[in-house]
Order: C-alpha cells, then sequence, then structure tokens
C-alpha cells in the first residue's frame, strides 16, 4: 500500500531546473563580460606601448611579454563569451503552453491540460 502511495505522488515531480536565467541575465552577462575584455584588451595595449620602445632590461621583458600574451588571451576569450551569452540571450522565448496533467480517480487515470509559462532554449 504503502509503494502505491510514493508512486502515485511521483507524477508531480519537478522536471525543469527553478533557476534558470533569464533574457536580462545573459544580456548583462553579455555587457560585463564585453566590459572585461576591453579592460584586458586595453592592458594588453599598454605593455606593448611600454615595451616597444626598446629600453626595456631583459629582467622585466619576460614579465611584459607574458603579461601582454595572458591579457589578449584572455581578452579574446571574453569576447567569445560575450558573444555566446547574447546569442543565448536572442534565442530565449518565453510562452504559455497546455501541458497534460495525469489526475488519478478510483478507476482510471484521466489527463487534464493545465496552462503553463514555458521557457524554450535554444543551444
Amino acid at each position: 500500500m504503502l509503494f502505491l502511495f510514493v508512486t502515485s505522488s511521483l507524477f508531480s515531480q519537478q522536471t525543469t531546473s527553478r533557476d534558470s536565467l533569464t533574457k536580462q541575465d545573459y544580456l548583462q552577462n553579455s555587457k560585463d563580460q564585453k566590459t572585461l575584455a576591453f579592460i584586458f584588451l586595453g592592458l594588453g595595449v599598454t605593455l606593448v606601448a611600454v615595451a616597444a620602445p626598446g629600453d626595456v632590461s631583459f629582467d622585466t621583458l619576460p614579465v611584459l611579454v607574458g603579461g601582454t600574451a595572458i591579457s589578449f588571451i584572455s581578452s579574446g576569450l571574453l569576447f567569445l563569451a560575450s558573444g555566446r551569452n547574447k546569442r543565448k540571450a536572442r534565442q530565449l522565448n518565453a510562452y504559455f503552453e497546455l501541458q497534460q496533467h495525469p489526475l488519478k480517480s478510483y478507476t482510471k487515470i484521466e489527463t487534464h491540460s493545465i496552462p503553463a509559462l514555458s521557457i524554450a532554449i535554444h543551444f
């Protein structure tokens, strides 16, 4: 009897995650990532400008080259992530749909339509 009670409540389990990001969240992430990417790009250009005249000692040259490489690579990766978040925001759709929900009675299981807000995310 306990098994029947437990299995009958399994029909109403939540199947989707509640903490999905909204369109504004994706756009804000994209904006923040793009701002940080421009900061890293500016840092890389500044480090190249410091090393360009050629009067840099050999002790500081590896630090400048490493910092420049890291800032340019980080900038590129952040630009790519920003574009990906912007694409996700454009592809995010919210709509109402009628979902079929099983309703148990003493003799049979019937399905009833219930209106629900749905979010479609295309990857």
